[in-house]
């Protein structure tokens, strides 16, 4: 496990900027990096290159989103105010997007229970997360990828309590998107139980899909063919019905990234490899959310799987929409307002569901 970033507990975010007012009010972020923390000391170049070296990734980049009256408590001491926190809600996007594809979810987290942080962070080469290669090993775009590097991150920030905690820990909420909820399946790590629990919506899990492997690894093919069938038209398709923002933030992060990331990481999507082993059960304090309509993931298989991976009915739930189930578009606009609520309310389920677990039954 890579050593924290500080002498002194959370002075990472000291290294904070863009320090802005959410539209939810009472909610404020600002942005981070890793380049940002080594130029202003507060992590050595040493832990930078590390972090280079075991993720492939040149830099990781972040936006954090607190409640002002937590930080009012502390008197407006930021590093005072993390201390306060009972757990963390981590955003983690899919193929093409940022951290800006969850609208206000994080926000509206931090305005439902001020003792949460949402950290939401750019993954896997996009954004302000790229990789050090145009072209990135196949191994280091994989679902399996992601949450390693995400994992190795929230250890660098040490979100974690100290493991001589006994009864009561900070919660660690995984929230993933698409890719990021496949990357959900990868959790390899020996945390203790109810220390952490994962939301995946619509997760491309395609481990049972042969067909839609196959769609994604000729897409990522034909690029390198030079073939003009991984375009903004065809990503356009792909998003489905999302507000407008979010349609402009997914074609920017397009038209932006390198191919290599592009190509590599879809096509690893739809890799079957013995390095991607997905996790194993029991899949506690973990619920997966699919769409009805999701194009870019069939149901039913994918029901077929949870079953076969043995997760409990009550563990999943099918909503009305289309992949961005949570993104209030033109066609789907009332059952992803809907859906929104749906998704904030099982986070903060499962981070209460942690906390009353650690109570009544300790870490076990």
């Amino acid at each position: 496990m890579p050593r924290p970033l500080y002498r002194q507990r959370w002075s990472w975010v000291e290294g904070k900027r863009l320090t802005r007012q959410q539209k939810i009010p009472g909610i404020e972020s600002a942005d981070l990096a890793f380049s940002r923390l080594a130029d202003l000391g507060l992590m050595t170049t040493r832990q930078l290159a590390d972090f280079q070296d075991a993720t492939g990734l040149a830099d990781l980049s972040w936006r954090a989103f607190w409640n002002k009256s937590t930080l009012h408590e502390a008197d407006g001491n930021y590093r005072a105010m993390m201390r306060r926190m009972h757990g963390f809600v981590i955003f983690m996007h899919g193929w093409s997007g940022t951290r800006d594809i969850w609208e206000h979810l994080p926000a509206l987290v931090c305005a439902a229970n001020p003792r949460l942080v949402s950290l939401v962070p750019d993954l896997n080469g996009f954004g302000g997360s790229p990789f050090l290669a145009d072209v990135p090993a196949l191994e280091q775009c994989s679902p399996s990828a992601v949450m390693q590097s995400v994992v190795r991150w929230v250890d660098m920030l040490g979100l974690r309590s100290s493991p001589r905690a006994q009864r009561r820990r900070r919660v660690i909420t995984f929230v993933g998107h698409s890719t990021g909820g496949a990357a959900l399946f990868y959790f390899h790590q020996k945390w203790h139980s109810n220390e952490f629990s994962r939301c995946a919506v619509a997760p491309t899990l395609l481990v049972e899909q042969e067909i839609r492997q196959q769609f994604y690894q000729a897409l990522g093919l034909a690029a390198w063919e030079e073939k003009p069938r991984l375009t903004p038209r065809v990503l356009e398709r792909m998003i489905g019905d999302v507000c407008d923002a979010t349609r402009e933030e997914q074609l920017d992060v397009f038209k932006t990234t390198p191919m290599g990331t592009l190509t590599q990481s879809l096509y690893a999507l739809a890799t079957r490899s013995d390095n991607f082993m997905l996790g194993q059960g029991p899949w506690r304090n973990f619920r997966v959310i699919l769409a009805h309509d999701d194009h870019l993931l069939k149901v039913s298989p994918m029901l077929n799987l949870l079953d076969d991976l043995e997760f409990a009915s009550n563990q999943v739930q099918v909503v009305w929409g289309d992949h961005y189930l949570f993104s209030a578009g033109s066609v789907n606009r009332r059952v992803h307002l809907r859906n929104h609520e749906v998704v904030l309310g099982e986070i903060l389920h499962l981070h209460e569901l942690c906390r009353e677990r650690q109570a009544s039954v300790g870490m076990g």
